[in-house]
């Protein structure tokens, strides 16, 4: 094979201004004098101001949280775990009807990097509408995250007759929140699955958010030995409980139809 051809590539010389960008003050316009072959050449090409380049960025990460939005309900509709209905309870539907917990709540999203490393996380004591802001909050961040209760896990298991394979579906998610612990059926089996849930998700060392109308004095002070190894475990991963009470969301929401429904109809 002889030898291969020499290539002489451009060699830029010189590059000077000729236009600016008015917010950033980069350029925007180049006059580039390039040796091309032994001969000068001069051209005039565009450039990528800053405000441009960041302009770009931003789209594009828009066009990657569009696209993890559309794929994300994919995912869930593979599983038989996820609660879909969520997604409607945001923070900007929050009525902040108790603002310390609104703002801690708040908290755990700006904070979500520092939560994710040192996996920890809220048991909420009673609703569960701040917890759904904060997966959906954090879905808008990138961050995957399925929310499910343990009433679906034990069918989805049952079903299934390989636990093990729903708790590593489960810990596919960077977040996972079960709502309403303590309203599943109280068989050993499904206590063994609940505790299979919690242990798994700390040994990944994966954030969990757990809801329940269990008051803190039955998690604490249980005499079931189960439940208490359950409990224990629990308060080990989630070690912030947060008491939310005051009125009901759904009996306020409840009453507002009736007047709608009263204003209209009557």
């Amino acid at each position: 094979m002889g030898d291969l051809e020499k290539v002489e590539w451009p060699k830029l010389l010189n590059d000077e201004v000729l236009e600016t960008c008015p917010v950033c003050g980069k350029a925007k316009k180049l006059r580039q004098e390039i040796f091309i072959s032994g001969r000068q050449q001069i051209k005039t090409v565009p450039a990528v101001c800053e405000c441009e380049r960041q302009k770009m960025d931003a789209e594009k990460a828009a066009a990657r949280q569009k696209e993890f939005e559309a794929t994300l309900p994919q995912r869930w509709a593979k599983t038989n775990l996820a609660i879909t209905t969520f997604r409607k309870d945001t923070f900007e539907a929050d009525d902040r009807g108790n603002a310390k917990i609104s703002d801690i709540c708040r908290r755990y999203v700006e904070k979500w990097s520092d939560v994710l490393e040192k996996n920890c996380g809220p048991v909420g004591t009673g609703k569960t509408f701040l917890s759904h802001a904060i997966a959906n909050a954090l879905i808008g961040r990138g961050v995957s995250v399925i929310v499910t209760n343990m009433s679906r896990i034990l069918n989805v298991v049952q079903a299934n007759k390989d636990r093990q394979q729903v708790l590593d579906v489960l810990d596919g998610y960077q977040l996972l929140v079960v709502d309403d612990l303590g309203a599943e059926r109280t068989t050993d089996f499904a206590r063994e699955t609940v505790y299979s849930v919690i242990d798994q998700r700390g040994q990944a060392r994966l954030p969990l958010i757990v809801t329940t109308n269990l008051s803190l004095a039955e998690i604490k002070q249980t005499e079931d030995m189960q439940l208490r190894r359950i409990y224990d475990r629990l308060l080990n991963l989630c070690p912030v409980p947060l008491l939310i009470d005051g009125e009901s969301r759904r009996t306020k929401d409840s009453e507002i139809r009736k007047q709608f429904a009263r204003d209209l109809l009557l």
